[in-house]
């Protein structure tokens, strides 16, 4: 699959062969499965602990989520797309168990990297297979330093880690607790000026001015 070089969302594509992360013998992967299978995960349990993970402060809730600015193709509206992070995918597959998970780089060319990741559920014998591709370019053409483009390739594996796992773990399971680990960034329990205090430190530690939210908000 390609995704989205910025946000990691699947554009288009189909799955593709294990990679050689993968390729282990038939009788170590038997033997994984027969686990899984004596061992079924608890997944209220599953869910309950990664909630818990994913919520124990304000910061490590802050990081279950990403936020990126963006501007509006014509009108030039600035605007921020969230979703969910590597952390997030990360707690996920920690707390769910009976899972392979990893990434690796496939290609290195002249403009772009491209990595792999994999996620295979061997309880459920269900497996992603996602490739994300980055560019190792500016904006002008010319080709990024070795320690940019080794920056850029490890983006790109944990973007191609996070789909893969967020695409065997069920939506219906991960979703609540990034909404939750939300409400807890944004201060859930607090007093409105403290909860204005703590939005406008986030906000502006991933690149927003003041001048700029209150512009947004009118």
């Amino acid at each position: 699959m390609t995704v989205d070089t910025e946000t990691g969302e699947v554009l288009d594509g189909s799955g593709a062969e294990l990679p050689a992360l993968m390729q282990i013998s038939k009788a170590e992967i038997d033997m994984q499965i027969a686990t899984a299978k004596r061992y079924p995960r608890n997944v209220a349990k599953s869910c309950a602990d990664a909630l818990a993970q994913a919520t124990m402060s304000e910061d490590v809730a802050a990081s279950m989520f990403y936020s990126l600015p963006r501007r509006e193709a014509g009108t030039g509206e600035r605007k921020f797309i969230q979703g969910e992070s590597v952390r997030l995918a990360e707690v996920m597959a920690s707390n769910w168990g009976n899972i392979i998970q990893g990434a690796r780089m496939v290609e290195t060319a002249d403009k772009w990297v491209t990595a792999q990741g994999i996620c295979w559920d061997l309880e459920k014998n269900n497996r992603s297979v996602i490739e994300v591709r980055r560019r190792i370019t500016d904006r002008n053409g010319h080709r990024y330093n070795d320690d940019m483009i080794n920056v850029t390739a490890q983006a790109a594996m944990a973007i191609a880690k996070r789909n893969a796992i967020l695409g065997v773990i069920p939506r219906a399971y991960f979703r609540p607790i990034y909404d939750e680990a939300r409400a807890v960034a944004t201060g859930k329990g607090l007093s409105l000026e403290k909860q204005r205090e703590n939005a406008l430190t986030w906000y502006q530690r991933v690149g927003a001015s003041q001048a700029q939210l209150l512009q947004l908000v009118g």
